[in-house]
């Protein structure tokens, strides 16, 4: 960091945060879940604690580049479902797992939460991603489950 008198100061946080990203974010409730199709992803950790949830993996389009797209996180539970922003994390990993002419480097993703914002029950958990320049979105939904009570 760059103080006044451009004299700089370095601090090892031990962690990643997007500027503009809060640490903990917030579900929101959402009446629409888009259609299933065409996307590939996984949640590669999901750690719930008592006070928090997180999650990290990773989710694309199929066959295209992962440059121009949004994550979101989706619990879908019983007459009610909740989406949740997600930070952006490098994958250069998957782009060589997949060993083609996409680059999947951006399709990175991970998440924290309170426990406390989103309401008791059952929940699945899917993968919402949306194309920021077609606006084209679909979801993948996961093996995953979160019972939330």
């Amino acid at each position: 960091i760059k103080g006044k008198n451009w004299d700089s100061t370095y601090s090892n946080l031990d962690k990643f945060q997007e500027v503009g990203k809060k640490e903990f974010e917030k579900p929101v409730l959402t009446k629409t879940i888009p259609t299933e199709g065409n996307v590939i992803g996984n949640i590669d950790d999901f750690e719930v604690k008592p006070e928090f949830i997180r999650l990290s993996g990773w989710s694309s389009f199929k066959e295209q580049d992962a440059t121009n797209n949004d994550i979101k996180i989706i619990f879908i539970g019983k007459g009610k479902n909740y989406l949740i922003a997600t930070q952006k994390v490098k994958r250069q990993d998957v782009t060589k797992a997949f060993n083609n002419k996409y680059n999947y480097d951006d399709a990175g993703f991970a998440v924290k939460m309170k426990r406390k914002d989103l309401p008791k029950g059952n929940y699945k958990i899917g993968i919402i991603v949306i194309n920021l320049k077609s606006k084209i979105q679909s979801v993948l939904i996961t093996e995953r489950v979160l019972n939330n009570n």
